[in-house]
């Protein structure tokens, strides 16, 4: 695993960088970074100015230290595992199934995590339309090119003209000790995406 030891005081942007505009310095950001997937942030301040830095891919990412990731100029940092969009379902499912049954090869294997998930709006809720059912878990067994068994159960029923999935190949997060300054809109300081355990320790966030 590398590790790359950031400067305590350090502009990943259009200052730092020399760059025209924040799309340039999250390419080069991603260039810079390729390959690292350990992070140590010593004591001090790190910038992130009006780009979000996105880190994608399927190893196991670690962000620790002591030091601060100041976003108030409206940065943030992605986080993102991989997806593969599986075949639709042949045929509904009772609740509590264990096996799935998909149209096409879905070319799984044992230890594959998925995700399915209903595609109407409020099916797990009426608060939000993006409230819905939904299972995600890890393939026990492959049964035929089309059919798997899932440890445990899917708790909800999923009819087949209703219901997507994929698979999911993210490695762990694991986020410690760091404190983060976020900007002064909605988006949060950092967002995790289709990653398989995520561990968040002992960070500060400040308000007010």
């Amino acid at each position: 695993m590398k590790l790359y030891l950031q400067p305590s005081a350090g502009y990943y942007d259009v200052r730092g960088l020399g760059l025209a505009d924040g799309a340039d310095a999250a390419s080069r950001w991603a260039a810079f970074t390729a390959g690292i997937t350990r992070y140590l942030v010593p004591a001090g301040t790190t910038v992130l100015l009006n780009t979000a830095c996105t880190m994608q891919g399927s190893a196991d990412v670690e962000i620790i230290g002591e030091g601060t990731i100041d976003c108030s100029g409206g940065g943030n940092l992605v986080i993102k595992g991989t997806h593969t969009t599986l075949p639709a379902l042949s045929a509904d499912h009772s609740a509590g199934s264990r096996t799935v049954t998909f149209a096409a090869a879905h070319g799984l294997a044992a230890g594959d995590v998925i995700a399915l998930w209903s595609t109407v709006d409020r099916s797990a809720g009426m608060s939000r339309d993006y409230y819905r059912e939904g299972w995600r878990g890890r393939v026990a067994s492959v049964d035929s090119s089309t059919q798997i068994t899932v440890y445990g159960t899917i708790k909800p029923a999923m009819t087949a003209a209703n219901w997507s999935g994929a698979k999911v190949a993210g490695g762990r997060v694991r986020i410690e000790g760091v404190t983060f300054v976020p900007n002064s809109s909605t988006t949060p300081p950092v967002q995790v995406h289709r990653r398989n355990g995520v561990r968040i320790d002992e960070i500060n966030i400040p308000v007010g």
